[in-house]
């Protein structure tokens, strides 16, 4: 089962609905990104408003050290011209349905963190932040599209480039 669909020029996500036979009781399952359009984050919340109850995934509470790891999804939507922002509780949630974070909180996931193989936690605190400049600089484009596309531009000499896709179609 494909919940997540990430193509040369979308990322989507699939709403999940679980159901028994015989009861009204139904689960429905909203996977979502840490940065999306705001247009992602308005269906989520429209679809969050017929829920009785919301469980949310997510850290709980706050820590230098979690930080700096979230850092790469939090500094992709400050550059306005991507169209992207973070997901945030507050552009989710409805005002009337009930929460429950059932959740690590950010002292527990440290810990974590700590089992990860020798190296792999500092590597992770270095990349975090260039991960995440380079997806605000880049924009929404994959990076081996735009790549395709200015070499193509460059072989043509003087002439106006049309945009097209690596596969060749207009």
């Amino acid at each position: 089962m494909q919940i997540v669909e990430v193509t040369g020029y979308a990322v989507r996500s699939a709403v999940i609905t679980m159901r028994r036979r015989g009861t009204p009781l139904e689960f429905v399952i909203f996977p979502t990104l840490h940065v999306a359009s705001p247009a992602f984050y308005s269906q989520v919340r429209l679809r969050l408003r017929e829920c009785d109850l919301v469980v949310i995934e997510g850290i709980r509470g706050k820590s230098a050290r979690v930080s700096a790891l979230t850092l790469a999804y939090r500094l992709a939507p400050r550059r306005r011209r991507n169209g992207l922002q973070e997901q945030r509780e507050e552009l989710l949630l409805p005002g009337d349905a009930p929460v429950i974070r059932p959740d690590v909180t950010a002292a527990e996931a440290i810990e974590d963190l700590g089992t990860l193989p020798r190296g792999t936690y500092p590597l992770l605190l270095v990349a975090a932040p260039v991960m995440g400049l380079v997806f605000a600089l880049r924009g929404r484009a994959p990076s081996s599209t735009r790549t395709w596309r200015s070499r193509t531009c460059r072989r043509r000499r003087g002439r106006r480039c049309r945009p097209t896709t690596p596969s060749g179609a207009r």
